[in-house]
C-alpha cells in the first residue's frame, strides 16, 4: 500500500515496505529507501526506540496475529495507524 499524498501532508519522506510498483526504478536505483520484506520490516520496528506505521486493516491482523506490540492512534475504513509502545 503506497498513499501518494502522504509524503506531502506529512512533510516527510516515507519507507516503503514490500511495495515496488511505479516506484520500482527509483528503489532499484536507491534501495535502502525501501524496505524490501515483512520480515525485514519487523526486525527494524522491534529494534527502533520509536516507530509509526501505516498498513491495511489486513496487514494489522496479520501483525496482530504474530504478536508484534503495536498501538493504533487512528483508522478509517482503509487504514490503520500504529505507533510501537
Amino acid at each position: 500500500m503506497y498513499e501518494q499524498t502522504l509524503p506531502f501532508y506529512l512533510g516527510r519522506t516515507v519507507t516503503l515496505v514490500e511495495y515496488r510498483d511505479e516506484m520500482g526504478f527509483g528503489l532499484d536505483q536507491e534501495p535502502w529507501r525501501g524496505i524490501p520484506t515483512l520480515a525485514e520490516f519487523l526486525r527494524r520496528w522491534r529494534e527502533d526506540r520509536e516507530a509509526l506505521a501505516i498498513m491495511t486493516p489486513a496487514t494489522h491482523a496479520e501483525l496482530l496475529g504474530r504478536g508484534v506490540p503495536m498501538q493504533v492512534i487512528g483508522r478509517d475504513a482503509r487504514h490503520i495507524i500504529v505507533r510501537k509502545p
